[in-house]
């Protein structure tokens, strides 16, 4: 089914926008004082300080000489080499080029506040991205321009004001919250008309995303297996497996390069080994019990796993959306397999940060309205 965006459409999509900016700048103005303030006991002020600091050395000591290192100590007379000096390697640097070519361009200073705007203009693009998945759902579903305006005004209500977003994606500005943008324009693909194009964007994404961070490992994997199962997919099995696996493995060869110029494949290894659930308890900088962890995993995140599970297998089990609509299927599968893999398999990540919990409450915010609608029409009957 092919989708064009006709210009009934086009005006209607305005207005959500339109209506997006001004719930967005109301979010703004409730968080207006807090805005430069850092805060040890705030995650999502880590985020943006440590972003800040990688910038600031970038700038001050140069990116190539630094080999785009991540670096939490300056250069001084006590560190003058590598090895001296603190380097963050769980993951590629992506998400802090574009604001470092920013601050580089306009000779801006990288502090809390120029990253936390960047935090403040991804969280807004987001929510564009999820009242537009809600639109083009609608749209698909044959769905009326009301109903479309309406779907789309609640997702990207809740995207903007939901109790994880609400501080995590305003002030926070690092690998674990920028990269939900691109996992929104990840799903945006699944509206192409054209299978070579989606699976063409698909690529550039699954580099992009995982340059910024690991959550597209998951996301890869799920993708790639609906690919493969899709009708449209029989005759071009080489091209998928070619626009999925050759940018994983391209990111990922130059993750494994970066580390060995760094020195730091061991340190880099076992970080990985206590952050995943191969050995999260043993080798836990935490010292967490295996219960303990999950205990950590219910509390943080017990309400969205609980609100995912029943929106996904409502979708799966009963939804005549789901039944009728591909796209809605292929939705569905991509956006809350991947956030339950990833949960689970960085197990020690996920049950000591709260913005792991937003993987989860993405799916239900995108799925809320259709699910409402459903449940409202069982009720009355």
């Amino acid at each position: 089914m092919k989708l064009i965006l006709e210009k009934e459409d086009q005006k209607v999509l305005g207005v959500i926008i339109a209506f997006l900016l001004v719930f967005f700048l109301i979010n703004i103005l409730i968080k207006w004082k807090m805005f430069g303030l850092y805060s040890n006991t705030a995650q999502e002020s880590w985020l943006s300080g440590v972003s800040s600091i990688f910038v600031q050395n970038w700038l001050q000591d140069g990116i190539l000489n630094l080999n785009f290192g991540m670096f939490r100590t300056f250069d001084s007379i006590e560190m003058r080499n590598f090895s001296d000096r603190e380097v963050y390697s769980s993951f590629l640097p992506g998400c802090l080029i574009l604001p470092y070519l920013v601050a580089k361009i306009f000779s801006l200073e990288a502090n809390l506040l120029y990253f936390e705007i960047w935090a403040c203009l991804f969280h807004f693009l987001g929510s564009l991205c999820v009242g537009l998945i809600s639109f083009l759902l609608c749209k698909s579903l044959k769905l009326s321009h009301k109903e479309a305006f309406s779907y789309s005004l609640i997702s990207g209500f809740f995207y903007i004001f939901g109790y994880l977003n609400f501080m995590q994606l305003d002030f926070g500005y690092y690998t674990d919250t920028s990269i939900y943008l691109i996992y929104l324009l990840f799903l945006l693909t699944e509206f192409s008309n054209s299978s070579k194009i989606r699976l063409c964007l698909k690529g550039i994404l699954i580099f992009v995303g995982l340059s910024f961070e690991w959550y597209f490992v998951s996301i890869t994997f799920v993708s790639l297996v609906s690919e493969l199962f899709r009708k449209e997919s029989r005759g071009v099995c080489s091209w998928v497996l070619l626009s999925h696996l050759g940018p994983f493995f391209l990111a990922l060869g130059l993750y494994i390069y970066q580390l060995f110029i760094l020195e730091k494949i061991d340190h880099t290894y076992l970080r990985f080994m206590r952050r995943t659930v191969f050995n999260s308890v043993s080798e836990s900088a935490f010292k967490n019990s295996l219960s303990g962890l999950w205990q950590k995993l219910c509390l943080k995140h017990g309400v969205m796993v609980i609100c995912s599970e029943i929106v996904f297998f409502w979708n799966l089990l009963e939804s005549k959306f789901f039944k009728e609509n591909n796209i809605f299927q292929n939705l569905t599968v991509i956006a809350f397999a991947s956030s339950f893999i990833q949960i689970l398999v960085a197990f020690e990540h996920s049950a000591e940060h709260f913005f792991s919990g937003i993987k989860l409450m993405i799916p239900v915010v995108i799925f809320l309205p259709f699910f409402a609608k459903e449940i409202s029409i069982l009720v009355s009957r």
